[in-house]
């Protein structure tokens, strides 16, 4: 019998600080009890990868940018932006016309990023600089550039709400 457990979360989030200590205290009472009776030592898996910040952003934004404030600012780019991973192959979708964000494909985008999802949490977090990314080649972008550009100043209208 295996005695692996992977914890993770719907959203990919804790609710408490780190480190959560209602998940540890149950998976730590839950690894001890199957061990006790699979008399097999366990093996610890946690698991919490760029694709759920990710998504944390892109709920933010979505939030964001369904406020009177966010829709303000989307009205005056009214286009939809994706948000292409290869690493992960996962997707996501800025409507600035709907004033939403979701994950998924779009295929009439004004313009589309590509870049690893560790680029994109970095670059979402305030740690990287878009311009710099994009010299060195870590984000492409293809479609209208003047509409990436519009991006960036909608979402700095957003603020701290992402």
């Amino acid at each position: 019998m295996d005695a692996r457990i992977v914890l993770s979360h719907t959203d990919g989030w804790c609710l408490f600080p780190p480190p959560c200590v209602t998940c540890f205290t149950l998976l730590y009472f839950t690894l001890l009890y199957r061990s006790f009776l699979t008399r097999q030592l366990p093996f610890f898996c946690f698991t919490l990868s760029s694709n759920t910040m990710a998504d944390a952003i892109f709920q933010k934004m979505s939030a964001a940018l369904a406020t009177p404030v966010g829709k303000e600012a989307a009205s005056k780019v009214n286009e939809i932006i994706t948000y292409e991973f290869p690493d992960t192959g996962v997707s996501y979708v800025i409507d600035l016309k709907a004033c939403k964000a979701y994950k998924g494909k779009c295929e009439d985008a004004a313009a589309s990023f590509k870049m690893d999802e560790a680029v994109f949490v970095e670059l979402a977090s305030g740690k990287a600089d878009p311009m710099g990314l994009f010299m060195e080649g870590k984000i492409e972008l293809d479609g209208d550039t003047d509409v990436a550009m519009k991006l960036g100043k909608v979402l700095k209208k957003l603020g701290n709400a992402i």
